[in-house]
């Protein structure tokens, strides 16, 4: 399928509803309930996507109609409340270059530092050797470690051979 066959549109766009979708000729007729769902979906921050385009044949007057299966977005491929509405009363968010690429709404985003996490400085106590959280920056010498010599193999402390 390509764009300009199917209305403009395409599986996995990006849309929102245009301003005067509740007064559009198509929706004038529609229950309340129907135009109580499109101004939720209109409230929203959540991306609003295309799942399906279809051709519909009204079974009162037989008029060919386009009509778009739009789902909401709650986070990257989890998509929910189907709804369908007809063509003229959407219009395609255009992302530029980042057309797979979409705005992370307001709603789902966590508050953060921009710095990182605070520091936390840790208490002492009396007994310094096992609460002493502050790691040294420098080389610490290990009491009993042994000579190190990067000439020898194994730096000189490998077993002597023994000669039979």
């Amino acid at each position: 399928m390509e764009r300009y066959t199917t209305g403009g549109f395409v599986t996995g766009d990006l849309i929102k509803f245009k301003p005067n979708a509740l007064t559009a000729t198509t929706l004038k007729d529609k229950p309340e309930t129907f135009k109580f769902r499109i101004k939720d979906f209109m409230k929203s921050d959540l991306n609003l996507k295309v799942a399906s385009v279809k051709r519909t044949i009204d079974a009162f007057s037989g008029e060919e109609a386009e009509e778009i299966d739009i789902v909401r977005e709650y986070a990257p491929g989890l998509w929910a409340d189907p709804m369908t509405v007809p063509i003229d009363a959407i219009e395609f968010v255009d992302t530029g270059a980042n057309a797979f690429q979409h705005p992370v709404p307001k709603s789902l985003k966590r508050p953060n530092r921009l710095n990182g996490p605070e520091e936390l400085k840790a208490k002492q106590t009396a007994d310094k050797v096992k609460t002493d959280v502050n790691l040294p920056t420098g080389n610490t010498k290990i009491p009993g470690g042994k000579k190190w010599n990067d000439s020898k193999p194994g730096g000189g402390n490998l077993p002597k051979k023994n000669s039979f």
